[in-house]
């Protein structure tokens, strides 16, 4: 039989595990600035293969990923702009077209499929990675050489997963919006220049902002997370199931993060909105 006293102990463990995990989670992501400020300090030579490290990073996450990530912004700006255009003169906000595409395309639909896609390829990747190192005892000997992991596993991993973000980021929204519209020409014989004109001259340098804000946190959390759960295996049983909390925690927080940035940025983002909607 379940008591109350049970049901509340258990759910206070799992909200001090919670707070230890957010925790640890906060100073490895400290370390890893840390120690990238100390390479990017002129004098530093430590840490020779930092370059190859973050080109191998960029080339796995990041260009081995262009094609699955072009399609998807291809069927995802195709299907959104083929909708608008065919439904927008019900409403009569066809001036707003341009204006649409911004807000659904670029700022809400591009970084989050990008997000899912490189957490899903390569933030489970790198947690499995790294779970199996610790398994195999490589993180202990790395120790034992006197290689601190933070330095020479995380911290480049860090840089070429926001690199990569950002690269995917503006590659999705550039993809989405003109191939969108080309698809749309195709289809439903659109005027191409004319729509494209529109959907450039709506994009300011917030969005410009906001999209490289958005690139660099997702970035961050993925590495972040997948590293800290990768580094806290401790036997190989428990390589599966960190996989999966890595992808699901890095969405919590990813989650977390978006509700946090749309109040800070609401006085600009919801101006727009009642201007679409009255």
């Amino acid at each position: 039989m379940i008591r109350f006293y049970d049901i509340t102990e258990n759910a206070g463990q799992a909200l001090i595990n919670l707070f230890y995990t957010v925790i640890n989670m906060i100073f490895l992501w400290s370390d890893t600035l840390v120690s990238l400020l100390t390479v990017l300090n002129p004098f530093y030579k430590g840490n020779k293969s930092f370059k190859r490290q973050v080109s191998f990073q960029v080339l796995f996450t990041g260009v081995e990923a262009f094609v699955l990530i072009g399609v998807i912004a291809l069927m995802c700006g195709g299907t959104v702009i083929i909708q608008a255009i065919n439904n927008m003169p019900n409403f009569g906000v066809g001036e707003y077209f341009g204006n649409l595409l911004k807000i659904f395309v670029v700022r809400e639909i591009g970084p989050i499929v990008t997000f899912i896609m490189v957490m899903g390829r390569s933030g489970t990747a790198l947690t499995a990675y790294l779970g199996n190192m610790r398994v195999n005892k490589e993180i202990t000997a790395l120790k034992a050489m006197g290689i601190q992991p933070v330095d020479y596993l995380v911290m480049p991993t860090f840089v070429g997963m926001v690199i990569s973000m950002i690269c995917l980021n503006f590659y999705f929204a550039i993809i989405s919006i003109v191939g969108g519209l080309a698809v749309a020409e195709m289809i439903i014989h659109i005027p191409f220049l004319i729509y494209l004109q529109k959907a450039f001259e709506s994009i300011t340098v917030f969005d410009v902002m906001f999209i490289l804000f958005k690139s660099v946190v997702s970035g961050m959390v993925i590495s972040i997370v997948s590293c800290f759960f990768g580094l806290s295996v401790n036997n190989i049983r428990e390589v599966s199931m960190v996989v999966i909390k890595s992808f699901v925690v890095s969405g919590a927080i990813r989650i977390v993060i978006k509700i946090i940035v749309l109040i800070a940025f609401a006085r600009q983002l919801f101006p727009e909105a009642r201007a679409f909607f009255g």
